[in-house]
């Protein structure tokens, strides 16, 4: 993911990222089919997912987002393919 965002101003804890709105849906998509449907209970996923379909309705090829809401994907997919690689 570190490829396709990149840092915007701001406070470290409310610092915004820009993603592209096509690397996010791959990524919440990726992060729904591997978690069975269980990543809609995070905040983040459900945040990111409303700023995403608003992103694709508005045609936006990019959004900025909180940096600590793609880290909580980021962790959880980690975690999700931690726990596939196990089984």
């Amino acid at each position: 993911m570190s490829s396709s965002y990149k840092k915007s101003g701001g406070e470290a804890r409310y610092q915004l990222v820009t993603i592209t709105t096509s690397s996010l849906k791959e990524q919440l998509n990726r992060l729904y089919e591997t978690s069975h449907g269980k990543a809609a209970r995070l905040d983040a996923f459900d945040q990111l997912w409303d700023l995403k379909e608003k992103a694709l309705l508005e045609g936006k090829p990019s959004i900025d987002v909180p940096r600590n809401w793609l880290e909580q994907l980021d962790f959880e997919v980690g975690s999700d393919s931690q726990r596939l690689a196990k089984n």
